[in-house]
């Protein structure tokens, strides 16, 4: 991963770590209206269904077997959960862990997040941190409940030597959904320069997907 995505997970630990936040009391739960992609499925957030649609093209890869959902643990920190973990339609198999992971996208939750609702001002408070321990990432989407921030970086071999060809993409997507804290990333290890333009319309795709389907059709503001 790269070294700033890194470093964001770092923060996070610290962040949201046992205690970080006193618990907001719980809202009642809106139902979830709206269109629902094919592969979506409901995953339980302190208490409340967020309904995961998969990225536009993409399909849910981490449900057969622990290798399956080994490759996705490398991209929390320790007081994150994976909800799901995804790869590109093309390729159906099986996930393989290690570093052979070239392309995934994964859906995550903060654990001391959980327990209480995400208002706009703490959510506000949260991107801030992000924002400003990662200066160097270009802002994809930005909205009262979403941030999204892509990272480009030189790609390299297992071996550490340098690909010239290829860049390092990750695309972090921060939103408050429900009242609640969901962290989306996009990985691409080998990365065009046309794919990452491209890599930005599929998170932005993924965004307006993942409001639709919990009856949150705000449009992103670019």
């Amino acid at each position: 991963m790269p070294a700033p995505a890194m470093r964001a997970l770092a923060i996070a630990a610290i962040l949201f770590g046992p205690g970080a936040w006193a618990a907001t009391p719980a809202m009642p739960e809106a139902p979830a209206q709206g269109p629902v992609a094919a592969g979506a499925f409901a995953a339980d957030i302190g208490g409340r269904s967020i309904v995961l649609p998969p990225p536009p093209g993409w399909i849910r890869v981490d449900t057969s077997s622990d290798d399956a959902r080994a490759p996705f643990t490398r991209f929390v920190s320790h007081n994150e959960r994976v909800l799901a973990g995804f790869a590109p339609r093309m390729d159906e198999r099986e996930v393989p862990s290690g570093a052979s992971v070239m392309k995934l996208a994964l859906a995550a939750s903060t654990l001391a997040l959980e327990s209480g609702d995400v208002g706009p001002e703490r959510f506000a408070e949260i991107l801030a941190f992000f924002r400003s321990d990662m200066p160097e990432a270009e802002v994809v989407v930005q909205d009262p409940d979403a941030l999204g921030i892509l990272i480009l970086m030189q790609a390299q071999t297992e071996t550490g030597e340098a690909m010239p060809d290829y860049v390092s993409a990750t695309l972090m997507l921060f939103v408050r959904l429900k009242s609640r804290f969901v962290r989306l990333g996009l990985f691409d290890f080998t990365a065009s320069a046309a794919s990452a333009e491209s890599f930005k319309a599929t998170a932005i795709g993924w965004l307006v997907a993942l409001r639709a389907a919990n009856g949150e059709g705000a449009q992103p503001e670019m």
